[in-house]
């Protein structure tokens, strides 16, 4: 039963990792990876015994509108100038 595989309008407490990479627009192995390195700043959540792994839809919420507003703020400054 796969549950949040697409973004709803308001986010639930927790993303799949497959349902995040799927918001983001990226393979899961590449979401993942990068949360591991740290170049994504949101913490990956681990539950049960087989491990599934989640993310907090607040931190992807967070992540996606955040940066993307400072990067165009500060892309527009800087190609005008």
């Amino acid at each position: 039963m796969e549950i949040n595989q697409v973004a709803p309008s308001a986010p639930p407490g927790l993303y799949r990792i497959a349902a995040a990479a799927a918001v983001v627009g990226i393979s899961v192995d590449l979401l993942e990876a990068s949360i591991k390195r740290g170049d994504i700043p949101i913490n990956l959540v681990k539950l049960g015994e087989r491990g599934l792994v989640f993310v907090r839809a607040a931190e992807l919420h967070a992540w996606l509108t955040g940066p993307v507003a400072n990067a165009s703020a500060a892309g527009g400054a800087g190609a005008g100038g």
